[in-house]
């Protein structure tokens, strides 16, 4: 009879038991499979710069474990690793598909500083697919979001997009507003290298509308700007501009001078892709003042 009654007692007990091991196991096994995921994410975002192809591979199956256990934070995690790589393949229909399940999921969550990022990102497709219309509609949509929630730094972003999107589909003066308004905010930000590419790109717009005066006093200040900075790609192309300007205005000295320089500073930085617009440029003033010999060189 005693016998029965601990057992009576005990049986609970041992059935209680299994249970708790089941759930620790459990616990342990979610643990296990979201840190599994969180670590392909990882080694898929340190794969975009070395080998497109792994990180998609890493970035694919976080995703598929991810949407097992239904956590959207992984999830879109994993689809902006995916869009981004698809973006740097150039793949940009992939990307988009990637990029705008992102959207609906972050818009689902009500998170508005993701959503103002989901956005961005599409407007940056968009943007190097010159589709400047859809560019410009998730560019503001993204930059009405963040006034909404007084967020300056991704204000200040999104203005810079709107500014360039306007500017490559030729609506300078669109440009320079958005521009002016987008420097504001990195004065008040204090993020002096952005002020130093804002400044650079109002001086670049000056220079397509010819009006060479203000053009160059925003590229000098540039250029003042970026050497104080050390900032050797703007430094560089801040003086190689002024260049451009002096030989459209028939200075071929002056602009063989500030070429001269821009060289150097490029030279100096390995900014290759610079280095050979300006041997360009040079050769271009040397066939205009007719020393055809030394234009071959370039």
């Amino acid at each position: 009879m005693k016998n029965l009654i601990f057992m009576i007692f005990i049986t609970p007990i041992l059935i209680s038991s299994d249970i708790n091991n089941k759930i620790i196991q459990n616990q342990i096994l979610e643990k296990d499979t979201l840190e599994l995921i969180k670590n392909l994410n990882n080694q898929a975002e340190q794969y975009m710069s070395k080998d497109l192809d792994i990180a998609i591979d890493y970035a694919t199956n976080a995703l598929i474990l991810a949407r097992n256990k239904n956590n959207d934070t992984l999830i879109v995690n994993s689809l902006v690793i995916l869009g981004k790589s698809y973006v740097l393949k150039k793949s940009y229909r992939m990307a988009e598909k990637y990029l705008l399940n992102t959207l609906q999921i972050n818009k689902k969550g009500k998170n508005r500083t993701k959503i103002i990022s989901s956005n961005f990102e599409l407007g940056q497709i968009y943007f190097d697919l010159a589709d400047y219309n859809k560019a410009l509609k998730f560019y503001e949509e993204a930059s009405r979001i963040s006034i909404e929630i007084n967020h300056e730094p991704w204000r200040a972003i999104t203005l810079d997009a709107i500014g360039a999107t306007f500017y490559a589909s030729g609506n300078y003066d669109k440009a320079l507003v958005k521009l002016k308004e987008c420097l504001k905010i990195y004065k008040k930000l204090n993020d002096y290298k952005k002020i130093v590419r804002i400044l650079y790109g109002q001086g670049a717009t000056y220079t397509v509308l010819s009006k060479y005066d203000k053009a160059i006093d925003f590229l000098l200040e540039s250029l003042q700007m970026s050497q104080e900075l050390e900032y050797g790609e703007y430094n560089a192309l801040s003086t190689h501009a002024i260049a451009i300007i002096y030989e459209r205005l028939k200075n071929y000295q002056l602009a063989l001078n500030y070429n001269e320089i821009a060289l150097k500073i490029a030279t100096e930085f390995d900014i290759k892709y610079l280095m050979g617009d300006i041997l360009r440029h040079t050769g271009k003033i040397y066939f205009h003042t007719a020393s055809y010999d030394t234009a071959l060189i370039f």
